[in-house]
C-alpha cells in the first residue's frame, strides 16, 4: 500500500476524495453503452460520405432543432441582422482560432458547450455534428487525417451520449490529441501540426457551475529543436498507473480512446493532467524546457493572455458582418474568417514577442524583422517587413487534411484588415540595427534596401537577404583605432623625412624643429 501511495503522489492524478463505489477512470470505448455512441457516429459518418452534404440526417436534425443556427455562416448573417448572441459567438470562434493559431504550446483555454432541450451539444452556435461533418467534408483528403476525423466524430457522439447519461456528474471525459506517429515529418507539417514543438492537447470535457465546458491544455512534446519525442511515453505511463493501457497504439488509437476521469483526481481541470505528465517526463513545465511554475496562477494567466487577443478578434468579428452579403457558403465563411485571422495574429505577434514566429512558417523571419525595426524606432521599415510577413505568412488553428487550394490563409494570401499602415516618408532620422546608430533616412532607404552609411551594413528590404555584412560596434571601434594609430605612424614618419631632407639643404634647420608645421 505503500508503495501505492507514494506512486499516485508522483507522475499520477492525486485523488481527492476518493469514492467508495466508483472506479477512478473509465475506458469509455470499453464501455457497454458506447456501442451505440459508436453505431450512431458510423451511420453519421457513412451519411455524409454518400451525401457529400453537411446536411445529412444527424446534421439537418440538429438544424432544424436550432432553427438552421448552425453554422458560421449562417451566425454571420444572423449578426448581420442584429442578432447579438451570434454575433457574441462569432467573437469567441474568432478568438479562440486567433489563440490557436498563434500559440501551440503552454497555453490553457476554455470554450462553452451549448446543450439545447433535445441534447444537442454545440460550440460556437454549430452543432458538433455540423462540425464534424465539415471537417470530413473539407479537411480530410489526406488518408491518415481522415481517420482521426472520423476519431473526432466518434468522440463528439460519445460527448453527447455521456450528457445524455448524466456521466458529467461525476467525471470528465479526458482526450489525448497528440501528432500523428504514423507520418513523416514532411507530412506532419503539410496537414498543419506544429512540429517545432510537436504540440499536443489535452481536451478536458467537463460540467462547471456555467455548464458544459471544453479545456484545451496545449503541451509540448518535445524540448526543443529536434530532440526526442516525450509526450506519447508520458501518456502511456500516465494511462497505465490509473489502469489503462495505451501500450502498443498509435496517437490515433489514442485519440479514439478516450477516459472518464472521476473529478476527484482533477480538481483544477485539465492542468492536473498537465502536472503529472510533466512530473513523468521530469524536468519540464507544459511539457517544455521551462522552470515549474504554479499550474492553477499559470492557468489564470492564460485567460488574461487570451483577452489580449480580444480588441483584433473584435476587428475579425464586425469585418466579417460587414462582408456578409459578399460570404455565399458555409465553406466560404470558414475560408474568410481563417485569413482574417491570419492577418490580425500576424500583426499581434509583432507586437507580442512571447510569441513562437515560427508558427506563421514562411513569415516568421519578416515578423522578427518587423519587431527588431519596430523597437529601434524604424516604423517605415517595420512597415515593409510586416507587409511582406502578411503575404509569406502560412499559419493554422488546428491540424487538417486540407485540400489544396481549400485552405484560406495560405502563403500568398494576406487578405485585407484593418491593419498597421506604414509610413513612406524619408525625413528624419532611425538608428542602425547593426550599429545603432542614428542616421538620416535619405541617406539609408533605397529602392530595395537599406544601406547604414556608418557601417555599411545592408539587407534587402523585401526579403531580408544580408547583402553586406557589418561588424559589430566594438569591432569598429577597434579597427578605428587601428586606423588612427596607422595615421599617426605616418605622420611622424613624414615630419621624420622632411626634417632629413631640411637638414641636407641647411644643417641649421637641425636646430630649429619647433618651426615646422608638421606634428611630431
Amino acid at each position: 500500500m505503500a508503495a501505492a501511495a507514494e506512486q499516485i503522489k508522483h507522475g499520477t492524478l492525486e485523488p481527492h476524495g476518493v469514492p467508495e463505489v466508483q472506479p477512478l477512470v473509465l475506458v469509455v470505448p470499453e464501455m457497454a453503452e458506447d456501442v451505440f455512441s459508436r453505431h450512431a457516429a458510423g451511420r453519421f459518418i457513412a451519411s455524409v460520405a454518400l451525401k457529400h452534404d453537411v446536411s445529412c440526417e444527424a446534421a439537418q436534425d440538429s438544424a432544424e432543432k436550432q432553427e438552421g443556427q448552425t453554422s458560421l455562416y449562417e451566425k454571420i448573417h444572423s449578426a448581420a441582422n442584429g442578432d447579438e448572441e451570434a454575433r457574441k459567438l462569432i467573437y469567441i470562434n474568432v478568438l479562440s482560432d486567433m489563440v490557436e493559431r498563434s500559440i501551440k504550446a503552454g497555453i490553457v483555454m476554455e470554450v462553452p458547450l451549448e446543450v439545447d432541450e433535445s441534447n444537442t451539444v454545440s460550440q460556437f452556435g454549430q452543432s458538433l455534428e455540423s462540425v464534424n461533418a465539415n471537417t470530413l467534408l473539407y479537411a480530410s483528403a489526406n488518408k491518415k487525417m481522415l481517420a482521426r476525423s472520423k476519431a473526432e466524430a466518434r468522440n463528439a457522439f460519445r460527448i453527447k451520449h455521456a450528457n445524455m447519461q448524466g456521466k458529467f456528474e461525476d467525471y470528465n471525459m479526458v482526450v489525448f490529441s497528440c501528432v500523428s506517429d504514423d507520418m513523416t515529418r514532411q507530412e506532419q507539417q503539410d496537414v498543419g501540426f506544429f512540429v517545432e514543438t510537436m504540440s499536443c492537447a489535452i481536451q478536458v470535457t467537463s460540467l462547471t457551475e456555467d455548464g458544459l465546458q471544453l479545456e484545451s491544455v496545449f503541451i509540448a512534446g518535445i524540448k526543443e529543436g529536434e530532440s526526442e519525442r516525450h509526450d506519447i511515453e508520458a501518456i502511456v505511463k500516465l494511462a497505465a498507473a490509473h489502469g489503462v493501457d495505451y501500450s502498443n497504439m498509435t496517437t490515433t488509437e489514442i485519440l479514439d480512446t478516450p477516459l472518464l476521469v472521476h473529478k476527484s483526481l482533477m480538481p483544477n481541470g485539465g492542468v492536473d493532467v498537465a502536472k503529472a505528465l510533466d512530473q513523468i517526463i521530469d524536468g519540464t513545465f507544459m511539457g517544455q524546457d521551462k522552470p515549474v511554475q504554479d499550474y492553477v496562477a499559470f492557468k489564470e494567466s492564460c485567460k488574461q493572455r487570451e483577452a489580449a487577443f480580444g480588441p483584433r478578434a473584435e476587428k475579425v468579428t464586425q469585418q466579417l458582418i460587414n462582408e456578409h452579403a459578399s460570404i455565399t457558403s458555409p465553406l466560404q465563411a470558414i475560408q474568410r474568417l481563417n485569413k482574417l485571422s491570419q492577418v490580425q495574429s500576424v500583426d499581434h505577434a509583432i507586437k507580442d514577442k512571447t510569441i513562437d514566429a515560427r508558427v506563421f512558417g514562411p513569415g516568421a523571419p519578416y515578423i522578427e524583422q518587423a519587431r527588431l525595426h519596430e523597437q529601434m524606432g524604424n516604423m517605415e521599415l517595420a512597415g515593409a517587413a510586416r507587409n511582406v510577413a502578411q503575404t509569406k505568412s502560412k499559419s493554422n488553428s488546428c491540424p487538417s487534411g486540407m485540400q489544396k487550394g481549400q485552405e484560406a490563409g495560405s502563403e500568398g494570401e494576406a487578405g485585407s484588415t484593418d491593419g498597421e499602415a506604414s509610413s513612406d516618408t524619408k525625413s528624419g532620422k532611425i538608428n542602425c540595427i547593426k550599429c545603432r546608430k542614428s542616421v538620416k533616412k535619405i541617406d539609408v532607404v533605397k529602392a530595395a534596401s537599406w544601406r547604414c552609411p556608418s557601417c555599411k551594413y545592408e539587407v534587402d528590404i523585401c526579403n531580408g537577404k544580408e547583402l553586406n555584412p557589418s561588424e559589430p560596434p566594438e569591432e569598429q571601434e577597434r579597427l578605428a583605432e587601428v586606423i588612427s594609430l596607422e595615421e599617426k605612424r605616418r605622420e611622424k614618419q613624414l615630419a621624420k623625412r622632411v626634417l632629413a631632407i631640411a637638414a641636407e639643404q641647411n644643417p641649421q634647420t637641425q636646430m630649429q624643429p619647433a618651426k615646422l608645421s608638421v606634428a611630431a
